[in-house]
């Protein structure tokens, strides 16, 4: 082993001595230094962070070595190769195990394509139903996805050498190319081995194509995570129907990735929503703003010390019920959705309920309780969204604009909008509180899982007794329990996709709040990670001496008595005329770049591909809350044309789809806008608009 003094002190020979060198290998190794200044050149224009991070970088742990009987470039740790001496052989031989399974012509599955999805008798839902039976494709006749002869999206995970990224994208059209690399001194070697300006290139030119990069160090398995998802999701329905991953030397870094964005994948497609949910919420919160409700102000110094109880219905609130007796002087203690029927059943009134859903059940559960008198002395708090008449069964309410929302978009500010609230009553009432900056908050009957299905909720839940169609949907848990979790006590729980989202919304909120908020769970369900889990023990100790009864006291009159903050109808109407124009421009953006496209599968996928990009590019940083209203629809739509012309063998029956599709679709987008102006464009009369006691699962 000697280094050649020409080059680059990475640079190992693998060899007796330099003069068993060929001219020939002699002026390879040369050239692989002269290939890291390429590199960095072309890095310098096209990435200029690669380029100002790798410029001086120089390898410790790593050495870039020349085998000398194979005239290739190997990388070296701890003085052995990490690909057996064989760096090119292992790169085609991971690459053949790869094609065994996604080659041209070959099936496979991922998020199965839709049929009888679309069930509501609504505007969006019915226009989907008509576009499907279109389609050749039916449930009995759909054996999987085809892989085309291209690749959609392709993740490396690894570089390493970087022959395998080399060898694949030589062979084959790759439209959305990611490239990860969590070990930043296997990135630099192979700035020596391969030419990344050739790799790129066919990215750079091609419009219709990308390449991104995402180099580590990566502190955590959950950060390295966020940001491939970040990039994956900027595609959709590409991914998550056709992504496909290769993980570089079968390295656990890398298996962890792919099992976790494949264990978030259910949930990432049932967060999508839809114009007929988005519009009934539109509908709502132009009720409710016209009916003067106030709007949330900032907290005051003085009260983020208080303690603050988010109650769920989960079945561990049951074990917990006396602890919970014992300190709610304490604390402000607030009830979420349903789970105010359990308190009610032990006797204990919360401080302020909170509501999330928009649907009808929400008013149905309220009125189960039966005692109207004991509802209206509590506070209610929730989005914009919330049916109209729920209000009106409480004499103190207060309002905030969902952050992912058209309503934020329309009418909210920094002080009035709340993120990361979604998708469960949990999620919002731990959001609003977060948001307004309170320092202890504790969660009960928060489970997320369940021990026993048949279990699923506290004692004194509408669950077990209701006839009410909708709300037994809430009570059938098993069917819908297939996510494995962890408990907090080391069991294995099973969940639900929308429960494990929550879950996993619960765990990024106590990141982003960490420096202002720590969250303690205080219940027996799921692990959940970054909060602080608190017995019985541990809960008296912290709240043993705490007295902040009149100072909570204090915080709900300022946000429901004491509280004039409210949108003028001026700024109601100029505002949804803004959201009008703003639907139609983008719905005629999209129709104009379909009617671009051809009708072949790689046309109109690069187009599907650009339409998602356009939203998260372009109309996400500059309308937020406006690409939450339209992008689930948007998505649904791009999800129907791709999959089944990804389940359709026969190339001109394909293109028959495609061109079906784009025309049903246009159709479909020109049609949303008369079916907007209807809606939002009346007289916002709760006695006289049919909405307000109709849900979306009963006809307009």
């Amino acid at each position: 082993m000697q280094r050649h003094e020409d080059c680059q002190w990475e640079v190992i020979i693998m060899s007796e001595s330099v003069a068993d060198l060929t001219e020939n290998q002699v002026n390879l190794i040369k050239k692989a230094d002269i290939q890291r200044s390429e590199n960095l050149k072309f890095f310098k224009e096209f990435h200029i962070k690669i380029y100002e991070r790798f410029k001086d970088f120089r390898l410790k742990n790593y050495n870039v070595s020349f085998n000398t009987k194979l005239s290739q470039f190997d990388i070296f740790q701890n003085g052995k190769s990490i690909y057996n001496d064989m760096p090119i052989s292992y790169a085609k031989e991971e690459l053949a195990q790869f094609y065994e399974k996604y080659s041209e012509g070959k099936h496979f599955i991922t998020l199965r394509a839709p049929f009888d999805n679309y069930i509501l008798p609504r505007y969006f839902h019915q226009s989907c139903t008509k576009l499907l039976e279109k389609s050749p494709i039916k449930r009995e006749n759909y054996d999987g996805y085809i892989m085309p002869d291209f690749y959609p999206l392709m993740a490396f995970h690894g570089v390493g050498a970087g022959y395998h990224i080399r060898e694949f994208l030589s062979s084959h059209v790759v439209i959305n190319c990611l490239i990860v690399e969590n070990d930043e001194e296997l990135f630099a070697a192979s700035l020596y081995t391969i030419n990344w300006k050739e790799i790129c290139q066919t990215f750079v030119k091609d419009k219709n194509k990308n390449i991104h990069f995402i180099i580590g160090p990566v502190e955590s398995d959950q950060k390295l995570m966020a940001l491939e998802f970040h990039y994956l999701s900027m595609h959709c329905p590409l991914y998550p129907i056709s992504t496909l991953f290769i993980n570089h030397r079968n390295e656990d870094i890398y298996r962890r990735l792919t099992k976790k964005i494949n264990e978030d994948t259910t949930a990432f497609a049932t967060v999508w929503g839809h114009y007929d949910d988005e519009i009934y919420q539109l509908n709502n919160c132009l009720h409710n703003l016209n009916a003067d409700h106030r709007i949330i102000q900032p907290n005051k110094p003085e009260f983020i010390d208080i303690p603050v109880f988010i109650i769920g219905g989960g079945p561990s609130l049951s074990e917990r019920i006396e602890q919970l007796k014992k300190h709610k002087g304490k604390a402000i203690v607030v009830s979420c959705g349903t789970a105010i029927h359990s308190l009610y059943h032990y006797g204990i009134k919360p401080d302020i309920h909170f509501e999330l859903e928009s649907h009808l059940v929400t008013l149905t559960h309220l009125k189960a309780l039966k005692d109207d008198e004991w509802l209206k002395t509590i506070p209610i708090i929730g989005p914009t969204q919330i049916p109209p008449r729920v209000f009106n069964l409480f004499s103190y309410k207060t309002l905030y604009f969902k952050g992912e929302s058209a309503t934020n978009f329309l009418f909210g500010d920094k002080d009035s909008a709340v993120n990361r609230g979604t998708p469960t009553c949990s999620n919002g009432a731990l959001a609003l509180f977060l948001h307004w900056g309170f320092k202890e908050i504790y969660l009960f009957g928060i489970d997320m899982g369940y021990k026993d299905t048949a279990n699923h909720h506290a004692k004194g839940a509408i669950y077990y007794t209701t006839k009410d169609k909708d709300l037994l949907l809430g009570s059938d848990v098993e069917k819908e329990a297939v996510v494995n979790i962890d408990g907090v006590h080391g069991d294995t729980l099973k969940t639900k996709p929308i429960l494990y989202t929550a879950k996993r919304t619960i765990e990024n909120c106590a990141i982003v709040f960490s420096k202002t908020s720590t969250i303690f769970n205080c219940s027996d369900g799921a692990k959940l990670d970054s909060t602080i889990w608190l017995n019985e023990s541990d809960l008296n100790g912290r709240l043993e001496n705490r007295s902040t009864e009149h100072n909570k006291h204090e915080f709900i009159k300022h946000e429901f008595t004491n509280n004039n903050t409210k949108i003028d109808r001026k700024t109601i109407e100029s505002r949804v005329e803004v959201l009008e124009h703003n639907l139609k421009e983008l719905g005629n953006h999209i129709i104009s770049e379909l009617n671009k496209s051809d009708d072949t599968f790689y046309s109109v996928a690069c187009t599907i591909n650009q339409i998602s990009r356009f939203l998260e590019l372009k109309i996400k940083p500059g309308l937020p809350s406006f690409y939450f209203f339209i992008r689930g629809s948007i998505w649904h739509l791009l999800y129907i044309g791709f999959s089944h012309a990804l389940s359709i063998e026969d190339e001109e029956l394909r293109n028959k789809w495609i061109k079906e599709w784009k025309q049903e679709t246009q159709m479909i987008i020109e049609g949303l806008y008369t079916h907007f102006s209807k809606v939002v464009h009346k007289k916002f009369n709760v006695n006289a608009d049919p909405w307000t006691w109709t849900s979306t699962s009963e006809p307009e």
